[in-house]
């Protein structure tokens, strides 16, 4: 829609140039004034219809009470008074202006100033043509008592006047005598037949008039008297030149009078004709001021709109809300600092989201580990007693009972003796995660403390400071891969709390590998990314090529019992996560293509 008002404003303007140009061209006036009248009336129905489009469109929008319609229709209003008063006021004085100047034009004094002109032009022409009608007289008596040498008196006549032709005619318009001051003139100018017979029958002509490629000319026939009926009439006809500037005035005078003489005619066409122009110029920038107001309103209530949703959308909650930035004006500006607003209160959301998290999280822990302590305390008692029970009824009565009895008593006491000391296993975790922190503090080099670690698995690293490991069996189901990096800042920790975490790690991802054709472990340390030698984290990676974690597993591995494991208690990440924590480090876990699982730990560096 904007484009098209442009487009039909433009094109209208144009129209509107052409039709105040005809005005001022007869020739264009004639030609195509009535079809300019007709295509600058289609313009304006145009934009009167595009104007009638939006109004009704304005309407729709304010019965159903769509934001910034209220502001677009007060824009408008606005708009179209700023654009009408001044029109209307510019074009009331301009048709007055305009009927008192055409007025003016035709005042009583410029027309007898005109006709007194060009009465003087005709007096001064009469008098030039009556002196020449009396030579022309004069020369005639003469030619008629000489009618045997009638060229020296033509030639006398030029000679002692401003006649510039004399020819003497035989009363059948033949030449008798022909006398010319110019010289490219070869023959003389030929009267017309009615001039030659008003001649004949003693009739003087005089006239002034204008010769093709000559000029304004006086010409005078006159007849030449017979004095004998024997002899034939003749005729005399002298030429003279009206004096150029005489005759560039008179034809000036002329040509002004008789276009004045055509304005006067056309006085009221011409009024009409700048009314119609003034008219369509006044409805052409209306409508155009109109359509304008339009789409100016639409684009400072668009914005306004944009934001009123996104403010109703934040107060529900919604901080995803952004507006594109369209300009860099003061809309632009609020535009751009709602959308600064939005993100700065969705990360605070994010934030405080991810701070009550770990709060439940700590909570979560803090529960876990009450449950733990009183598990482990109400639990670890009766287990030994139970188990030397077992065993001394093993003992006591293993003898006394046949062969079968004694296999019996012998699987039903290893039974129980198992039992307690998973029991006692799971105990121990309780104790472990349920303790709190007494940790000794010291530089380690973490490298020497992983090694030691793996010896215990029978596997063999290489020195530190080389990039690959050897491999070895570290049982019959997995290969361990050992990397060092080298020059790795000592980290400062609890060598045994720092070892259980690597064979809880080690166990965890044995325990993974189960059934896996080929398993593999990758044990790597490194210098933390993003970090350099000099900084101020370490970071262990145990890897695995098992199956993985499943986003259920992964979304809550770190939690007290979750575990994949069909004999797992599910503390081994929670006690490894704890653990980690109280070194002031970090945790993560993530899957590797194509398939397996990574736990890397990150330990602040000793400073």
């Amino acid at each position: 829609m904007k484009y098209v008002i442009i487009i039909g404003a433009g094109l209208g303007a144009v129209m509107l140039f052409l039709l105040a140009t005809a005005g001022a061209n007869t020739e264009l006036f004639e030609r195509h004034y009535q079809l300019l009248v007709a295509l600058n009336a289609g313009f304006v129905l145009f934009l009167m219809a595009v104007v009638g489009y939006l109004l009704w469109r304005l309407k729709r929008r304010l019965k159903a009470g769509i934001f910034g319609s209220r502001l677009a229709l007060r824009l408008l209003l606005i708009f179209s008074l700023m654009a009408v008063v001044p029109g209307v006021l510019v074009y009331s004085v301009s048709v007055q202006f305009l009927g008192k100047s055409i007025e003016s034009w035709f005042d009583v004094k410029v027309d007898r100033a005109l006709e007194g002109g060009l009465n003087l032009g005709r007096t001064m022409l009469d008098n030039l043509l009556e002196e020449l009608r009396k030579k022309a007289q004069a020369a005639a008596l003469i030619l008629s008592e000489q009618a045997a040498a009638p060229l020296p008196v033509l030639n006398q006549l030029l000679d002692q006047s401003q006649v510039q032709e004399a020819t003497l005619f035989n009363q059948d318009g033949k030449v008798i005598a022909f006398s010319s001051t110019d010289s490219t003139a070869l023959f003389p100018d030929m009267p017309s037949a009615t001039v030659m017979r008003q001649a004949r029958i003693q009739r003087t002509y005089s006239v002034v008039e204008s010769i093709p490629g000559k000029g304004l000319y006086l010409r005078v026939v006159a007849p030449v008297n017979v004095l004998s009926l024997n002899e034939d009439i003749r005729v005399l006809q002298l030429l003279q030149p009206v004096p150029k500037q005489l005759a560039t005035d008179a034809e000036t005078v002329q040509t002004v009078f008789r276009d004045y003489q055509e304005l006067s005619l056309s006085r009221q066409g011409l009024k009409r004709l700048y009314g119609v122009t003034l008219t369509l110029a006044l409805l052409l920038s209306l409508f155009s001021a109109l359509a304008a107001a339009f789409l100016i309103s639409e684009r400072l209530s668009a914005p306004l709109g944009m934001l009123a949703e996104g403010t109703r959308a934040v107060a529900q909650g919604d901080f995803s809300r952004r507006h594109p930035v369209q300009s860099r004006d003061e809309l632009g500006v609020l535009t751009e600092s709602f959308n600064q607003m939005t993100q700065q209160l969705e990360d605070a959301r994010t934030t405080a989201e991810r701070t009550q998290q770990e709060i439940l999280q700590a909570q979560r822990t803090a529960v876990w580990g009450e449950v733990a302590r009183r598990l482990a305390h109400e639990i670890k008692n009766p287990l030994t007693p139970i188990q030397l029970s077992a065993e001394r009824i093993q003992h006591k009565l293993a003898e006394k009972l046949n062969e079968q009895d004694a296999e019996f008593l012998r699987r039903s006491t290893e039974t129980i003796v198992n039992q307690v000391e998973a029991l006692k296993k799971m105990v121990n975790e309780f104790s472990e995660y349920a303790r709190a922190p007494e940790l000794e503090l010291r530089p380690l080099d973490f490298n020497q403390l992983v090694q030691e670690v793996l010896a215990l698995y029978e596997t063999t690293s290489a020195a530190a400071g080389g990039m690959s490991g050897a491999t070895a069996e570290a049982s019959p189901r997995a290969l361990i891969k050992l990397v060092l990096a080298s020059g790795l800042p000592p980290v400062k920790g609890d060598p045994a709390r720092l070892r259980q975490i690597i064979h809880n790690l080690l166990q965890n991802a044995q325990d993974a590998l189960a059934g896996v054709a080929n398993p593999a472990i990758t044990v790597r340390t490194e210098i933390a990314p993003g970090t350099d030698a000099g900084a101020s984290a370490v970071q262990l990676s145990v890897s695995d090529n098992g199956g993985g974690f499943s986003e259920q597993v992964k979304a809550h591995a770190f939690e007290p019992y979750v575990t994949t494991k069909p004999k797992g208690t599910g503390l081994g990440l929670p006690i490894v996560k704890k653990i980690v924590e109280e070194h002031r480090g970090m945790i993560q876990i993530e899957n590797t293509q194509p398939h397996g699982a990574r736990i890397a730990i990150t330990l602040p560096a000793s400073t």
